[in-house]
């Protein structure tokens, strides 16, 4: 992706688009620590089947 951004608009954005996909996994690892939780909280509240 470095190269793409120093190709495109130059090597002065490389830390700003660092920035952005830095962001972008910060929000997508938010988004996987809530589903987890919801997830195991749906899990906790069916009855469980027993054989």
């Amino acid at each position: 992706m470095g190269g793409t951004v120093v190709g495109s608009v130059g090597i002065a954005y490389v830390g700003a688009a660092g920035a952005a996909f830095s962001l972008v996994a910060w929000a997508l690892t938010l988004v996987t620590i809530k589903l987890a939780r919801w997830e195991r909280r749906r899990q906790s509240t069916q009855p469980r089947m027993q054989a």
